[in-house]
This record gives structure tokens, C-alpha cells and sequence, in this order.
């Protein structure tokens, strides 16, 4: 590693919210129908040494966490992130928050590969710890194609700097589902 970059690292690494600091988010700001056994976070659960975005991002106006009630969806009586109001294409939704870890669990429910940064491999896990977009659910089942996508935004001037957003793939109505694709290698069947 360069010098240039061990010393931006070593100045983000003493930026990063100790683990005491990360706990002080007020619990009663939590978005409606949140379940009792997840945590609700603002920003992202820091892993040391890695350091990813840790700016906090407020609750979003955009979207409500549903509970699925309809018999004939995939994941009837868990939850779903519906439309809050009209959302126009291409608009950003949110970011995809969680803790940040370097092994993939058993349980890939709520897991967002990052990447690998030399040589570990990242991902973000929404299991226990998360905010509302981890409640999109993957589209097969339910639409013929996904209407959101999650992109992997990374800072060019600042190492490990990562988010993931959450944003449109054309026009959502008030109400509606938002779907997205989670991938082949998601599904085992």
C-alpha cells in the first residue's frame, strides 16, 4: 500500500464512529410496521479496519414497509417496500445499509456482496442491523421484470468508500411493490 493511501486510511480509520457511538442513534425513530427483532440504523455498522460510508442517511419519505398479505406472494406474512408516493425513473430511493462483514453467513437473506478489497471479501448484512431497503424483495414470482436496481457507488478520491444505492429502473406508482432483481446465485432451486 502507498504511503499516500495508508495515511488516508489511517485519517478515516480515526473518523469512524467507535462502536459506543454507532449504538447512540435514538430508537424511537424508527419507520412504521419496523419489526421489533431488527435493529433500526441511520448508518452504516462500521467493521474495523475497513472503513465504508458511515454518513447517515434519514428516513426515507419515499417508501413504507408493508407486511404481504396477498396468498399468492412468495413471501406472505413478512414484510415488502411499497411506494410511498409516485416515484419518477431513474431516481435515487436510498441506500442499502447494514453490518459490514467479511464472511458470508450460512443465511444470505438480507446479504449485498460489496467486493473484494485487497484481498478480503466484503458484504453488507441487513439481518439484524438495517434500514428500509432491506425490504425489497426480488421480483421473480411477483412481476415480469424488477422496477428498482441496486448500484455500488464508490468514492474516486476516497479508499473504501462504498454505498449501495437503491434507485428507480422506470416510473413506480403510489402503492406499488418495489422489486429487484436479486441475482441467479441467489436462488438455489
Amino acid at each position: 500500500m502507498s504511503t499516500r493511501r495508508a495515511t488516508q486510511l489511517s485519517r478515516l480509520l480515526a473518523s469512524v464512529p467507535t462502536i459506543k457511538q454507532f449504538h447512540t442513534i435514538s430508537k424511537s425513530i424508527v419507520p412504521k410496521n419496523w419489526p421489533s427483532n431488527v435493529q433500526f440504523i441511520q448508518q452504516m455498522k462500521p467493521l474495523l479496519p475497513a472503513v465504508f460510508s458511515t454518513e447517515i442517511v434519514p428516513l426515507n419519505s419515499k417508501v413504507a414497509i408493508t407486511k404481504i398479505l396477498d396468498p399468492n406472494h412468495p413471501v406472505r406474512g413478512h414484510f415488502g417496500l411499497h411506494a410511498a408516493v409516485d416515484i419518477p425513473a431513474n431516481t435515487t430511493i436510498g441506500f442499502y445499509i447494514g453490518e459490514i462483514i467479511t464472511h458470508n453467513p450460512k443465511d444470505p437473506a438480507y446479504l449485498y456482496y460489496i467486493g473484494t478489497i485487497n484481498n478480503v471479501t466484503y458484504y453488507i448484512d441487513a439481518k439484524e442491523y438495517g434500514n428500509e431497503m432491506r425490504f425489497v424483495n426480488d421480483y421473480r414470482k411477483i412481476a415480469p421484470t424488477p422496477n428498482v436496481k441496486f448500484s455500488k457507488l464508490m468514492s474516486p478520491n476516497t479508499p473504501f468508500d462504498i454505498k449501495v444505492q437503491l434507485s428507480t429502473l422506470r416510473d413506480i406508482s403510489q402503492g406499488e411493490e418495489l422489486l429487484v432483481d436479486y441475482g441467479s446465485c441467489y436462488w438455489t432451486d
